[in-house]
């Protein structure tokens, strides 16, 4: 598998796999890409698009037909939601998922797990199962990391937003809100109109940056799941136009993650 898509009727979320990640061979060109980061595909429609794109080939995806389109970047940022270890200087990210597993397909919720094999960050040995829970109706993805290590009680982990994330030649404009538990992007591009994207992390400790990313961190212990969020939406899909109604959405979030829904059952 080179790549593993989290499409629900809003918005689709790529990651990268072991065969994209794989040398070329002489004489195939094929793509090469090595990464953790999270891409993201624009959809204009509800019903699933991964397989109706990739079926039509590499070019036309890259352009909208009406249905969206894939003109986020990536490169060797964090993309939008993508995570590393933050040694207070530096990032220490991952290469693409080893392997996969689906724990449930339904048509309202999708959960699934990728593994990524260990990494060395500054002389620690981490590695990191990401569980998705992709519901119908949302912009938003449940992100649940567990990061496995041995050496420190404790690291920082830090979950990034690429500073350039528009798609090739277009001129871009970036608003970026940095609130508490909440980082997020709004971004103008020349012609291809305009989207959102936004991470939500509960347990936040402090927002900074580097070179390639905007980064939120956390702390986390070895074999404790990290809770996050990932978010993005296009204006031309209606479900989010302005910058305002994006910093509502991810406002309203950040609150159902600070209070969630209990239930009870009487006896």
């Amino acid at each position: 598998h080179s790549r593993c898509e989290t499409p629900n009727d809003h918005v689709a979320h790529r990651t990268y796999g072991p065969a994209l990640g794989a040398p070329d061979t002489a004489g195939v060109g094929k793509e090469v890409l090595v990464t953790s980061g999270l891409d993201v595909w624009f959809k204009r429609v509800a019903y699933p698009i991964v397989d109706r794109w990739y079926n039509k080939g590499h070019d036309h995806y890259h352009h909208d037909e009406g249905e969206g389109m894939d003109m986020y970047n990536v490169g060797k940022s964090r993309g939008a939601g993508g995570t590393g270890v933050w040694d207070g200087k530096q990032l220490y990210v991952g290469r693409n998922y080893a392997s996969w597993k689906v724990l449930a397909n339904g048509p309202i919720r999708t959960v699934f797990e990728l593994n990524y094999d260990s990494w060395d960050a500054a002389g620690t040995k981490v590695s990191e199962v990401k569980r998705f829970t992709v519901d119908a109706g949302q912009d938003f993805d449940t992100m649940d990391s567990t990061f496995t290590f041995s050496g420190p009680s404790q690291l920082t982990v830090a979950v990034g937003l690429n500073k350039k994330p528009a798609d090739k030649n277009q001129d871009e404009k970036i608003a970026v809100g940095r609130n508490g538990v909440a980082l997020t992007q709004w971004v103008t591009q020349a012609s291809k109109g305009a989207f959102g994207t936004a991470i939500v992390l509960p347990g936040a400790s402090v927002i900074t940056e580097d070179t390639l990313n905007e980064l939120i961190l956390a702390p986390v212990e070895s074999g404790k799941p990290l809770r996050y969020y990932i978010g993005a939406a296009w204006d031309r899909a209606g479900h989010v136009k302005t910058s305002a109604e994006w910093q509502e959405k991810v406002k309203l979030v950040a609150a159902r993650a600070a209070h969630p829904l209990k239930a009870t059952v009487a006896p």
